[in-house]
């Protein structure tokens, strides 16, 4: 199904019978790494927060898309879903979302890019797997552990770890669904930050090699980026960015999977693929006793429009949250009937 459109004004809030008012403030290219200039993260607060007595403890943290080398797909690639996120006119807002947090990450090289091509030696576009990935975790480490330090009168609550201070719902739009699934299939042990509560993954790529042969006209640049990410096909390297054959871990307790039939850069057949993994969460009840829920939603439009438009990304996300409140209400509910508080 697709979902609603709410029409934002020319400030970026959206159009509702009050004049336009700031939404939320900003901080953009905050350092979470030395390793590159690209090692930073945009970090968005809600200007009206849920009251103290419901404010949530939950960071939406967001992977930008671009075949892991394109330079123009960036953290700001969220920036057209805020205004969503935030407006008390949008029926997605998210009162209970503490802040959002918006990664950029080292690039693999990309050197015939049209208008900014690589250079040799740059240490921000000549990575290959798994320093995308190794900055992802580095960033959103510093989210929930440092993020609260550029919000002024904050008093952040203790993490289950005491160390990571909040609890985060992880999107991604293309490749960045794609590392958003990979975390979602971790082992905590080896990952050294908390699991999401929940992913929401849109228009993601769950097997390189199904995405190339899906697409024989462009096979030469599917092939180009991939193996640019991910070393060579014949040497196993595309198996690194292979999602169809993980599990998701049970601490993930929500996946919405947002995906377009419209997608003509990223096939409806990756939906499919995953179709094992998403069947797995919908079995019952994780290892830790707490219902788990995972869903696709159709989303409109093609592959950059789901994110260039906004409203798409906040609708799944809306519907992450939404399902995440529930799943907490009947845990509660059980905990009381077996005595458990």
């Amino acid at each position: 199904m697709g979902l609603p459109s709410a029409t934002a004004t020319s400030s970026g809030n959206m159009t509702d019978k009050q004049p336009p008012r700031e939404l939320f403030k900003s901080r953009f290219d905050v350092p979470y790494s030395d390793l590159s200039a690209l090692n930073t993260v945009d970090l968005h607060f809600p200007t009206n927060p849920a009251p103290d007595f419901q404010k949530s403890n939950i960071w939406l943290i967001y992977i930008h898309g671009g075949a892991f080398r394109d330079p123009g797909k960036t953290s700001r690639s969220i920036l057209p879903s805020l205004p969503h996120l935030f407006s008390p006119s949008s029926p997605y807002r998210q009162p209970f979302i503490h802040g959002v947090a918006s990664l950029n990450h080292r690039l693999s090289p990309y050197p015939t890019h049209p208008t900014n091509p690589s250079k040799p030696g740059d240490p921000a576009r000549s990575s290959k797997w798994p320093d995308h990935m190794n900055d992802v975790k580095a960033g959103i480490a510093w989210v929930l552990n440092q993020g609260d330090d550029s919000q002024e009168n904050t008093k952040p609550d203790s993490g289950r770890d005491g160390i990571f201070k909040r609890r985060y719902i992880l999107a991604g739009h293309s490749v960045g669904g794609t590392m958003a699934m990979l975390i979602a299939q971790s082992d905590p042990a080896e990952l050294a930050i908390p699991l999401p509560l929940g992913i929401v993954p849109l228009c993601g790529i769950y097997n390189f090699t199904a995405l190339r042969d899906a697409h024989p006209a462009n096979a030469d640049i599917y092939n180009t980026f991939t193996t640019a990410a991910f070393g060579p096909e014949d040497e196993g390297g595309w198996e690194r960015g292979n999602c169809t054959k993980g599990v998701i871990h049970d601490e993930v307790r929500v996946v919405v999977m947002g995906h377009g039939k419209r997608d003509t850069l990223v096939e409806w057949g990756q939906v499919e693929e995953m179709a094992g993994v998403m069947d797995r969460v919908n079995e019952g009840i994780s290892g830790g006793g707490g219902i788990r829920k995972a869903r696709v939603i159709e989303v409109k439009g093609d592959h950059d429009e789901v994110w260039e438009g906004g409203v798409e990304v906040a609708g799944c996300v809306d519907v992450a949250m939404k399902t995440l409140g529930v799943i907490r209400g009947l845990d509660s509910i059980r905990d009381r009937k077996s005595g458990a508080f």
